[in-house]
């Protein structure tokens, strides 16, 4: 279609979102990011101690399999919090048969104790 662009806001109208120091809404680190990364760890952690899935269910295992490579990344993140939620999570997923976990524990392993050497 040849729909007409949308015009940018104007600088300083009520359309234009606000801006924080340190605060971004886009890519890459922040203090923000941080924050809503350690949330959705924490939500995530909260169904798994709650047993919303089921180690048996297939469907449930189909779920969570793909978040095991992105823990191992949020491993990695600046966040202190979200570095120690995303190992409760892991914690708690070890009781799930997930095909992955296998080849990925090396990683996680060496991440782990790095982490321990770190904070020693």
């Amino acid at each position: 279609g040849g729909g007409k662009r949308p015009r940018a806001a104007p600088v300083g109208s009520v359309l234009q979102p606000s801006v924080q120091a340190g605060v971004t809404s886009g890519r890459g680190a922040s203090p923000l990011s941080g924050e809503l990364l350690t949330l959705a760890l924490s939500l995530l952690l909260s169904a798994l101690r709650k047993g919303r899935f089921d180690t048996k269910e297939p469907r449930h295992l189909g779920l969570l399999e793909p978040l095991l490579p992105l823990l191992h990344r949020c491993l990695r993140s600046d966040s202190d919090a979200a570095v120690a939620t995303s190992l409760k999570v892991l914690g708690a997923m070890l009781a799930f048969p997930l095909p992955s976990l296998p080849a990925l524990s090396t990683g996680l392993l060496d991440r782990t104790l790095s982490l321990l050497k770190r904070s020693a």
